[in-house]
């Protein structure tokens, strides 16, 4: 009987191996562009039309090879990376399984030119379908010149999935992208259509590099990097959050090794830093390199060569996570937002990175949770009163800030009230008085209650629109959005609170009974534990109905339907999540400030004003609310004057 197992032909082999390397013609660069690099080139140039469909050109000036080597560089496995198995432990080159040439072969024509250093002539190897055609010495320049053309013009289904022009041309451009960021010392060429796109020159820095490749206006929005430990390093350049944009993955670039990678783990890493700063679909530019012993990751796991396993993978996550956290923490202590003509963001300064030492082991903590003596600076209340009201049974009366109630009137807080300056002209002066009033009590050269946001104490000067509180001091002007301060004025005290034992909570005289639907009632059941520390207390009710038994102190009876409706959507979502990982803790606390805080259109007095801005200013993350929309801008004084034709003060 005739044996019913065969061995592929060759040309069939690396067919099969194309379709799992060569999947559009940013994949073909891509590999082109790592042999040149591997090569020792300092200069590659990349041409293509038609998108990569009709035809791509990577030329460089680097070791070139013999006749020999040309020929068998088209032979599968053909390689000079590695030799033997333990070489696979220890890869410091970007290319070495040896399949690229034969793959990118088999479905398209390819022409190879190439000279070694010193030689006098070279050598033109031309391949029509993985079929050898022709194989002679030529006249050409030192290094190598690889041509594709006709892309998958043997295998039609694999053609007709092609994208249109654009869109392929956009994914050739983000690979040459990368290798030029990743490789600042090389210059890199992109001409389309024989319009040049890319022209970046060899540079001695990566910042250098980001304004030729990505731009200097993308530069402006970045802070540098830079963390070491006894196994791990990373460096680089990250987005200022207040920059981030809806479409800020495609300025996202990641490398191992000096190898770009595609990780879940690297980036769930980095946006979990992010979380304290960063608007949920938002996505900040970054360039970060991160360096590992060879030992200690797997680049052999898919033949693309994009995805890395690491041996030790949450201490790697870890580490990235702590580094990215403390330089954004360190840079967001300062005016971060420019949305209008005069409007100072914070000087950057990407030449000289942010060092953080993470050498020594650092212990767990949960992200957000502020420092346990910050727990002993910081007061717990916003108002006079409020820790009288939480000690009571009650629900938040007299000193809050005034909340509407039910009836849609405002209550107002006890004691005498200074008049907003929403109230009119004599209203504004009553409020400008008592600022000024606030400024001269205190002693010059002593500090205030708070050494304020920007390296001073804030004094308010009043409100616009009731939403906005202006405030003064150091020279400059600073708008506060009253109710983001106070979301993460909120935010961190329940979170200090969950952190002691649980947020304190209101048991109600009587259930409030709340329909759900099947999907969000079985959730918030089943979760029941996690939501009892954070104040809220639910039962099953029967009839696919919830029983609220307690809720949060600092919320008002009118929030409750709508928060539990809210919690069961967080609870949904953590089952898909998106961009941001799921921290039930931090998502609960962030809702439940959003509720407690005092809203926008909501007068407040002199006093209420400054005892906010003290509280924000000594909070983790004063910059954002919870959300990561910043809860403040500072108008620079000088380019003000200068709007009015003044000259800036010396």
């Amino acid at each position: 009987m005739a044996n019913r197992i065969e061995i592929l032909p060759e040309l069939v082999a690396n067919k099969i191996a194309a379709g799992e390397l060569v999947e559009r013609p940013a994949s073909v660069v891509m590999e082109l562009v790592e042999n040149s690099l591997d090569a020792e080139a300092t200069e590659i140039t990349v041409e293509v039309r038609a998108g990569g469909k009709r035809l791509i050109r990577v030329q460089d000036d680097g070791v070139g090879m013999g006749r020999d080597d040309s020929l068998l560089a088209f032979e599968r496995f053909g390689t000079s990376k590695i030799r033997t198995a333990a070489d696979l432990d220890n890869i410091a080159t970007l290319g070495f399984r040896g399949e690229a040439l034969a793959s990118i072969a088999s479905v398209a024509h390819v022409t190879l030119k190439t000279r070694e250093r010193g030689a006098e002539s070279g050598t033109i190897v031309v391949m029509r379908g993985g079929v050898l055609k022709k194989v002679e010495e030529v006249g050409c320049r030192e290094g190598t010149l690889v041509e594709v053309s006709n892309l998958f013009y043997n295998t039609p289904a694999r053609r007709a999935f092609l994208a249109s022009t654009e869109t392929e041309f956009f994914w050739v451009n983000q690979m040459v992208t990368q290798y030029a960021l990743c490789r600042p010392e090389v210059r890199f060429v992109l001409t389309h259509n024989d319009r040049r796109v890319i022209d970046a020159a060899a540079s001695d820095g990566l910042a250098q590099r980001i304004a030729a490749v990505l731009g200097p206006e993308v530069l402006s929005t970045m802070v540098g990097v830079s963390a070491t430990s006894e196994e791990l390093a990373l460096k680089g350049h990250i987005g200022l959050p207040t920059k981030a944009t809806a479409s800020g993955r495609r300025l996202q670039s990641i490398f191992v090794n000096g190898r770009a990678v595609s990780s879940k783990s690297l980036q769930t890493a980095i946006y979990d830093a992010y979380r304290p700063y960063l608007m949920r679909g938002r996505h900040p530019a970054l360039v970060l390199f991160l360096r590992v012993d060879p030992g200690q990751v797997n680049v052999n796991v898919h033949p693309t060569k994009r995805q890395v396993k690491f041996a030790r993978r949450a201490r790697v996550c870890q580490f990235v996570e702590q580094a990215v956290a403390e330089t954004l923490r360190r840079t967001l202590r300062g005016p971060v937002v420019d949305v209008a003509m005069n409007l100072r963001a914070p000087p950057v300064d990407v030449s000289a990175p942010i060092a953080v030492d993470l050498a020594r082991p650092h212990r767990e903590k949960p992200q957000n949770v502020v420092s346990e003596k910050r727990e002993r600076d910081a007061p717990e209340t916003l108002f006079p009163g409020e820790a009288e009201r939480e000690a009571q049974t009650a629900t938040i009366v007299a000193d809050e800030v005034p909340r509407p109630t039910a009836g849609g009137e405002q209550r107002p807080a006890s004691g005498n009230r200074q008049t907003p300056l929403s109230s009119g002209i004599e209203g504004a002066g009553q409020v400008l008085s008592a600022a000024a009033a606030a400024r001269h009590a205190q002693p010059v050269g002593e500090p205030g209650p708070a050494l304020g946001l920007f390296g001073k104490r804030l004094v308010p000067v009043g409100q616009i629109d009731n939403s906005f509180i202006v405030a003064e001091g150091g020279g400059a002007v600073v708008i506060i959005d009253q109710h983001a301060a106070h979301e993460r004025i909120y935010y961190e005290k329940f979170l200090r609170q969950v952190k002691l034992g649980s947020i304190p909570s209101q048991r109600l005289l009587m259930p409030m009974v709340l329909e759900m639907a099947p999907a969000v009632h079985d959730l918030l059941l089943s979760n029941r534990a996690t939501l009892e520390p954070l104040g809220l207390e639910l039962d099953d009710f029967g009839g696919g109905s919830i029983a609220v038994k307690s809720k949060p102190l600092l919320l008002s009876d009118d929030d409750v339907e709508q928060l539990v409706a809210e919690v069961g959507e967080l609870m949904a979502r953590a089952k898909k999540p998106k961009g941001l990982s799921f921290r039930p803790v931090e998502e609960m606390c962030a809702l439940y400030a959003c509720k407690a805080a005092i809203k926008a259109n909501q007068p407040l007095s002199v006093p209420e004003m400054q005892e906010l801005l003290d509280q924000l200013a000594k909070t983790e993350h004063p910059m954002t609310c919870p959300h990561g929309r910043p809860t403040t801008v500072e108008l620079d004084l000088d380019g003000l004057r200068r709007s009015f034709l003044r000259s800036a003060k010396k």
